[in-house]
């Protein structure tokens, strides 16, 4: 048994990353007895701040909910790097809020979570509207509005993007070893099973 405690910036991840978490665990590592706490949802600019107080206040929570559970975890921060760099976004705030009490893992989607499906729309076909010959466009992750262009390109007349449905939903459906083609997806994934294994 291990517990993950997730901070998140937008609505569509609190639903979507338990789901993204649970199938790599379960998928990739055989894990079934994975504890995936609720997701904490800071907003980014609230995560960006220079003193970074509440993502702190969000960190030592998730210190001590995993810590109530008595068994191995970590906590995940994730969010989208928009036009920001995502290794150097990813450096700033884990220099911030690392600590020696509790592992941290922070990730940035580049450009955002939704830039993962479009690397993997192959195995979205036929889901809301998107073609049985939908094919990746040629680098995802530049692409700013990846929701936008989600929608525009894919999705069938009269099909909107919303986040707090179709995030949980695709993330449910789409291959992740076509996804983990996109780097920072494939980082994501090389966090989460690493510590899972060392558990």
């Amino acid at each position: 048994m291990a517990a993950i405690y997730s901070i998140v910036e937008g609505h569509g991840e609190v639903r979507a990353v338990p789901v993204l978490l649970r199938r790599i665990a379960q998928e990739f590592c055989g894990i079934y007895d994975l504890d995936i706490l609720d997701p904490h949802r800071v907003p980014r600019g609230r995560m960006l701040s220079d003193n970074s107080e509440d993502l702190k206040k969000a960190i030592e929570l998730g210190k001590r909910r995993i810590s109530s559970k008595d068994v191995p975890g970590f906590i995940l921060v994730l969010l989208d790097a928009d036009d920001d760099c995502p290794v150097t976004l990813a450096q700033s705030i884990f220099g911030r809020i690392k600590r020696d009490d509790i592992t941290i893992i922070v990730v940035i989607a580049n450009k955002e979570y939704e830039s993962w499906f479009l690397k993997a729309i192959k195995s979205l076909r036929g889901t809301r509207g998107i073609s049985d010959i939908a094919e990746p466009p040629d680098d995802s992750e530049s692409i700013r509005d990846a929701k936008g262009y989600l929608e525009r390109n894919y999705f069938g007349d009269n099909e909107f993007y919303q986040e707090t449905v179709d995030q949980a939903r695709l993330t449910s459906i789409f291959d992740i070893n076509e996804a983990r083609l996109s780097s920072s997806f494939d980082k994501f994934y090389r966090e989460i099973y690493g510590n899972l294994m060392a558990d």
